[in-house]
């Protein structure tokens, strides 16, 4: 058929054409055929009019209507000829299966009718308008990290089964991602970041909702044709491959939840609209991969939002995580780290592990805590539970007050320098600090231990160690904290005590008491060593020291105290109530290179820390003594009172409960007031600890007092320490050996009660008296030296040392007694001066003036006036004579005693007080008398001694005992040898006087009898015979049988030194008597020769026994005699 312009009309109508979303962008056409009517501009390729095939105008006037395409003819049409004409039309979003051939009518005007043409469809893909079904294949969803409020990549990765044309308008939703930290529209509308990961296809910006939901433009402006990937599977075209396949990848970030989660579940929909606004939704859900990520996605370092610039480790895994993982290890890549917004639990290491430094009570106590979680704890400032913060719950038992805790400096402390800190609970926060970067962000590495230390103060009272839980950040729950268990750098630290906040109970390791005086009266150093299990510290809790019961027995109780010895009103005790001196009678010692103060007088290397203590009132080296305290009343009345004028002390005080207050002065036990209730009184010593004292160290310190002038037996002697009060009020007492090693149960305050009226509620314990030691210089004892504890001994002995007691157990007393008692003569002879010696040493204190008496008695034979007697000092020079004078009244000197002729004694009043175990020397001089005599039993005593005359109304004495003659000396011979009697020893025991012997000779100038005959005599004496007031000596020779003279006055011859006066003869008697003449002595040992004339009898006779007699006291009691 040939159609054409001059013919028909010029055009052909196609309809049916149905199916497309919008008129041609672009057409062509080969032969004679045109548009018919003109095309808008608007609908022009880029602004510009089409072409046809063969170079002609196109009419931009023609057009496609409704599916019906008018062509113009502008030329002619030969039958059977094809004419093409191709448009570009676009395609609706839908799925269709095309035009069917019995839609499409073709006709030509009136000239040709439709069934004039042939119309041949395009089959299968090619049938017009036929659009194949879009589909989503092979999603995925990854993300890079697993860490809790970490800036999260995520990556996304899909496929259509068709291209995707912009003329879609395609939009992705990602929906599920609820749950992260990314605020909505944190960056404005369509301003989310997202980068493309290669294809070409998405827009750079999407819009973010916090409910988890990204919709985001999937092509982008310039895009025309798809992206295919050769690598991805087939997605569902032509066998040759997949030319319209299209292919895409695109991440973006966001900011993990700051606690774990499992994965999200995320759902993807891809819808198609077209320019109709017909739309298509694809929909699928994302795969994911649950297994263990690679080392490749673990390294993945893609920095912040722009792909094209890395840093290494700047955002990828192995950034925020210790380096050189295993995989074993919780901190490599777990299964699931891979899945979308699975967010990892921070759990604890296993080098996670808290200790302390000491479990010393109330001592500077360094907690260690090593920590650390297999994630990252990340910082992200001003977001919730993104200001990491390990919160360890139970470290009670300080005295820390709540605040802030100071973070001790270390290279790799990670917190801030102030941690929070709650006393009551024991709860301590470590708040994570912009130290050091985890990847991007400050925060802890996953899989390092972080080491920081913070200070507490222990209380004062014991305990075990408390459970530790912690808080770790994403945790979300209370985890045990792993203690340690090994040991401290402590006393007796064994494995566990590192356990934070077990706390020691104190007991006392060693709590010795001493003395080195066991004298009555005297000045006695008790030294007291205590060493305690735990460090004392006094500058965070007070510690207060006592000790009780170091009683003067003789006045503590009634039952000790008779009436007649009650303390006198007044009597001052030493030391007095107040502060005293803890360094004793202390000296230096050595080893040659160090030198230290030790406590008392012996040997010792012991050093005395009596700077490590104080009084109540802060004096160092100072504590407090009360002489006399009331300790218990029998029954204690409302109101009762003590009168002080009875008892001695002053100061007593009482309560409703109690009595409060003790004397002052010197006190002895009695009746309250008005009552016959007793009460019983106690001394006591108290100190604080001024230095810390460490554990097993010797706190040594000495006191002085005077010693109880009575005999006792070491009393019960009791020590108390309590360590505390500390700030929060809690305390402990320092318990005895029922304590254990490390225990940590508190030794009660109920177990001794030593104000039994309610005052004061105190725990004590027993010392530990010093039973072994011998002490030193203590040679006036009974035993001659001092004794360790026996106990075979009798408990009861009344000398008060050969008990079973030791002498160093501290307030044992011996007996007040005369160790030293001596007394020697000058002279054995009749009629003598003798000088009489007196050494004395005494084991107590005499005291004076108005004090003590010693009394000298048993001197017979012993001649001077009654009254005063000189002394004289001893052969040392010391003076010692004069601590003594004959009475108390102003007129009796220094240096005179009080000598009684009658009774034969001498009383010595003490001028000053004589100090202990001293040895003193003093004379006297006395006449002996005529009548010779063995040595006198000599008896010393002293009355008042010590200040039991100031103290008791009665006073204290030494008994009488006997004096011990001087039976060593030997006195220097007197005269010429040969002697009559040489001085031996025994001679010098004071008032031994000798029996007067004679070695004499008698001869005769005639033997005739009747006829007169010159007696001449020879004689000598073995003492002198001496004229004095006591002796007036008269020597007579006897036996002179046979011979006569008339009685009367005889005249003698003899030398010019014969020291006789006149002669008288007895001629009964037949005796001549020789008197000596006044004044006059004779030597001993010395030959007296005389001469005087009888007359011979009648009668022969033999040699008669002549002897020679003498009277040394003048009154002719011859006695004394030796035969001529």
């Amino acid at each position: 058929l040939l159609l054409g312009a001059r013919c028909c009309p010029g055009k052909i109508t196609v309809s049916g054409l149905v199916g497309s979303s919008t008129n041609w962008s672009s057409w062509s056409a080969v032969g004679s055929l045109s548009l018919y009517e003109s095309l808008p501009a608007s609908a022009a390729v880029n602004g510009s009019n089409a072409t046809n095939a063969t170079g002609g105008l196109v009419d931009p006037g023609t057009r496609i209507t409704n599916g019906t395409l008018v062509l113009a003819l502008i030329a002619d049409v030969l039958a059977g000829q094809d004419h093409f004409v191709r448009l570009t039309l676009t395609q609706k979003s839908t799925r269709s299966d095309g035009l069917s051939k019995s839609a499409v009518a073709v006709s030509s005007g009136p000239c040709i009718v439709s069934t004039g043409f042939t119309v041949r469809l395009g089959c299968g893909d090619n049938t017009p308008f036929r659009v194949g079904r879009a589909d989503i294949v092979n999603p995925t969803i990854t993300q890079f990290s697993p860490f809790p409020c970490d800036l999260n990549r995520i990556e996304v990765r899909f496929s259509t089964t068709v291209p995707i044309y912009r003329q879609c308008a395609a939009v992705l939703t990602l929906s599920g991602l609820s749950g992260s930290l990314s605020a909505t529209g944190a960056l404005g509308a369509n301003s989310f970041p997202v980068v493309d990961l290669g294809s070409g296809s998405v827009a750079s910006a999407g819009s973010w909702s916090q409910a988890g939901v990204l919709v985001l433009p999937v092509a982008n402006p310039s895009f025309l044709m798809g992206f295919n990937d050769s690598t991805r599977p087939n997605r569902g075209g032509p066998l040759s491959g997949a030319p319209f396949a299209m292919d895409f990848a695109f991440a973006f970030w966001i900011v993990n939840p700051s606690s774990a989660r499992s994965a999200a579940s995320v759902n993807m929909l891809v819808s198609l609209t077209d320019p109709l606004n017909f739309m298509y939704t694809m929909q699928a859900t994302p795969t994911t991969f649950a297994g263990t990520p690679t080392s490749s996605w673990a390294s993945d370092n893609k920095l912040s939002m722009n792909p094209n610039v890395s840093v290494a480790g700047s955002d990828a895994f192995v950034s925020k995580v210790a380096s050189l993982y295993m995989l074993s290890d919780a901190w490599a890549p777990q299964p699931g780290d891979a899945l979308p917004l699975q967010v990892r639990s921070a759990n604890l290491l296993n080098q996670t592990l808290i200790y302390q430094s000491t479990p010393f009570p109330c001592d500077d106590n360094t907690i260690s805590i090593s920590v650390g979680t297999d994630v990252p704890l990340l910082i992200r400032s001003g977001v919730v539970g993104c200001v990491p913060t390990f919160t360890i719950r139970g470290l009670t038992g300080t005295q820390t007050q709540s605040g802030l805790l100071s973070v001790a400096p270390n290279p790799d402390t990670i917190f801030v320098q102030s941690s929070s800190w709650s006393q009551p609970t024991g709860e301590l926060g470590l708040m994570v600090a912009n130290a050091f970067l985890a990847g991007s962000l400050y925060g802890t590495v996953g899989g390092k231990v972080y080491s920081v230390k913070v200070s507490v103060t222990n209380q004062a009272y014991p305990q075990s160690a408390p459970a530790l839980s912690i808080s770790v950040p994403t945790a979300g729950a209370w985890l045990a904290l792993p203690r340690s268990g090994s040991s401290t750098p402590v006393f007796e630290s064994q494995a566990g005590d590192a356990m934070p906040l077990a706390i020691f109970a104190a007991r006392f390791v060693r709590k010795s008491i001493g003395q080195t005086v066991p004298y009555p009266g005297c000045i006695n150093t008790i030294a007291v060593t205590v060493r305690a299990n735990v460090d004392l510290v006094p500058s965070n809790c007070p510690v207060f020291l006592r000790i009780f019961g170091l009683k003067d027995v003789g006045v503590s109780s009634v039952s000790a105290l008779p009436t007649s010895s009650r303390v006198a009103p007044g009597a001052q005790a030493v030391p007095m109530t107040g502060s005293i001196s803890l360094s004793g009678a202390e000296r230096l010692a050595g080893d040659g290179s160090t030198f230290w103060l030790a406590p008392g007088t012996c040997d010792s290397s012991v050093h005395q820390t009596a700077d490590q203590l104080r009084d109540s009132a802060g004096n160092v080296g100072m504590g407090y003594w009360e002489n006399g305290y009331v300790d218990s009343v029998s029954t204690l009345v409302a109101s009762s009172t003590i009168d002080s004028s009875l008892y001695g002390g002053t100061g007593f005080s009482t309560s409703s409960s109690c009595i409060v207050s003790g004397g002052a002065g010197y006190t002895s036990a009695g009746f309250l007031t008005g009552t016959t209730n007793s009460f019983t009184i106690d001394r006591r010593l108290s100190v604080f600890v001024n230095q810390r004292v460490y554990a097993n160290t010797d706190l040594v310190f000495q006191f002085q007092l005077e010693n109880p002038i009575k005999a006792q037996r070491s009393p019960s002697i009791s020590v108390s320490m309590q360590i505390g009060v500390d700030r929060f009020n809690t305390t402990q007492f320092v318990g005895d050996s029922s304590v254990t090693p490390r225990s940590t149960t508190a030794t009660t305050a109920s177990s001794k009660n030593y104000m039994s009226t309610g005052c004061a509620l105190t725990y004590a314990v027993p010392m530990d008296k010093d039973n072994t030691t011998v002490l030193c210089c203590t040679s006036c004892s009974f035993a001659r030296n001092a004794v360790a504890a026996l106990a075979s001994r009798n408990d009861t002995s009344v000398d008060g040392q050969m008990t079973n007691q030791g002498d160093a157990e501290p307030l044992k007393i011996h007996a007040p007694f005369f160790c030293t008692k001596r007394i020697g003569q000058s002279s054995p002879f009749p009629c003598d001066n003798n000088t009489l010696t007196v050494t004395f040493m005494a084991n107590t204190v005499l005291s004076g003036p108005n004090g003590s008496v010693v009394t000298i008695s048993g001197l017979t034979g012993a001649n001077a006036v009654s009254g005063p007697i000189a002394l004289y000092d001893g052969p040392a020079g010391l003076g010692h004579h004069l601590l003594f004078s004959g009475g108390t009244a102003s007129n009796f000197a220094a240096g005179t005693g009080l000598w009684n002729n009658a009774s034969k004694k001498l009383s010595l009043f003490l001028t000053h007080a004589t100090s202990c175990s001293q040895t003193y020397v003093f004379s006297f001089r006395v006449l002996n008398s005529a009548a010779a005599q063995s040595e006198p039993v000599v008896q010393i005593e002293a009355s008042n001694i010590g200040q039991s005359a100031k103290i008791f109304s009665n006073g204290v004495s030494i008994a009488p005992s006997p004096v011990d003659h001087d039976n060593v000396t030997i006195l220097p011979p007197v005269g010429s040898s040969p002697y009559i009697q040489a001085p031996v020893a025994g001679d010098a025991s004071a008032l031994r006087i000798w029996s007067l012997t004679f070695r004499a000779a008698v001869a005769q100038s005639s033997l005739v009898p009747c006829s007169l005959n010159m007696l001449t005599v020879t004689f000598a004496s073995n003492t002198p015979l001496l004229q004095n007031s006591v002796c007036w000596p008269q020597v007579s020779v006897r036996g002179l049988s046979g011979v006569t003279a008339p009685s009367g006055a005889i005249n003698v011859s003899a030398w010019s030194d014969f020291p006789f006066s006149q002669a008288q003869w007895d001629n009964s008697a037949k005796a001549l008597t020789l008197t000596i003449l006044n004044g006059s002595v004779t030597a001993p040992n010395k030959n007296y020769i005389f001469s005087f004339n009888v007359t011979n009898p009648a009668k022969p006779q033999d040699c008669q026994p002549v002897s020679m007699v003498a009277d040394v006291s003048g009154y002719r009691a011859f006695g004394s005699n030796s035969v001529v």
